[in-house]
C-alpha cells in the first residue's frame, strides 16, 4: 500500500504536473499527497522495507551464532534452512521488495521494459536458488525454484499475450497456456507439500511437533465435549 503513494503518471504533458495513479485527483508532491508520503510512504518503507529485514539478519546471525535455535520464533524458521543459509528469510524478503520496488520506479516504462527488468531480476534470484539450495529439504527446493519459472514464463507469455497484434484466437490460445501452466505447478506444489509434511523429516521438526501436538490436543478436547453432551442430548430427545 505505502508503495502506491510513488505511484504518479503524468497527466498533463503541457503543464509537467503529475497525478496519483490510484486517485487521478490528487496532484503529486504536493499538500495532502506530500503529508501523506512523509507520514506514511515513508515510514512504511523505512521500517517494513529496511528495518525489517536488517532485523531479521542481526537477530538470525544472533541465534546461528549460540546454536540454540528453540530461544526464539526465529530460530524456529531457521530450522528449515540449511547451517549455511541460516538468513535466507531476509533474502525472501528482500526478492518481494526489489521486485515490487521496481515495479513502483519503473512505472511510467512501457510494458516490455517492464517485463525484461522485472525477469531479469527474478532470474537472479531463481539462479541464487539454485546455487546455495538453502531450504534443508530437497523436494522444497525443487519447487522453490520450479516457482521461479513458473513466475518467469507467465509474465513473459502473458506480456506476448497482450499484444496488440495478436489475433483473438492467438490470445485465447496463450492466456489457456498460462493457466494450463500454473494448475499443474499447483496440483504439483500441492502433492509435494502434503507428501513432505508427512514425510519423517518435517515431522521430526520441534517446530511442526509442537503445532501437531497443540492441534490433537484441540481435536481431542472438542471430541470429549462433544461426548459429554451427547448422552445428555439423547435424554431430552427421549424424554
Amino acid at each position: 500500500v505505502a508503495l502506491k503513494l510513488f505511484k504518479c503518471s503524468e497527466i498533463d504533458s503541457y503543464s509537467g504536473e503529475s497525478y496519483l495513479s490510484f486517485q487521478p485527483d490528487i496532484l503529486c508532491w504536493d499538500g495532502s499527497h506530500l503529508f501523506l508520503v512523509l507520514t506514511t510512504g515513508v515510514p512504511s518503507l523505512l521500517i517494513w522495507g529496511v528495518g525489517f529485514p536488517m532485523f531479521w539478519l542481526y537477530f538470525s546471525h544472533r541465534v546461528h551464532k549460540r546454536e540454540d535455535k528453540n530461544v526464539s520464533v526465529i530460530g524456529k524458521f531457521m530450522d528449515f534452512y540449511s547451517k549455511e543459509c541460516y538468513f535466507w528469510e531476509a533474502i525472501v524478503y528482500f526478492e518481494k521488495l526489489i521486485v515490487m520496488g521496481i515495479t513502483v520506479a519503473i512505472y511510467e516504462f512501457d510494458m516490455d521494459a517492464k517485463v525484461i527488468v522485472v525477469v531479469s531480476t527474478l532470474s537472479v534470484f531463481y539462479f541464487l536458488q539454485l546455487r546455495f539450495l538453502p531450504i534443508i529439504f530437497a523436494d522444497m527446493n525443487r519447487l522453490e525454484s520450479y516457482s521461479f519459472l513458473v513466475a518467469i514464463f507467465t509474465i513473459t507469455v502473458g506480456n506476448v499475450s497482450i499484444e496488440p497484434s495478436n489475433s483473438a484466437a492467438v490470445r485465447i490460445l496463450l492466456q489457456t497456456v498460462i493457466r494450463i501452466f500454473n494448475y499443474v505447478f499447483f496440483i504439483y506444489w500441492t502433492s509435494k507439500f502434503i507428501s513432505s509434511l508427512l514425510g519423517e523429516k518435517i515431522l521430526q521438526n520441534a517446530y511442526v511437533k509442537k503445532v501437531l501436538e497443540k492441534v490433537r490436543t484441540y481435536i481431542n478436547k472438542k471430541r470429549k465435549t462433544f461426548s459429554l453432551r451427547r448422552p445428555n442430548l439423547m435424554k431430552t430427545k427421549l424424554q
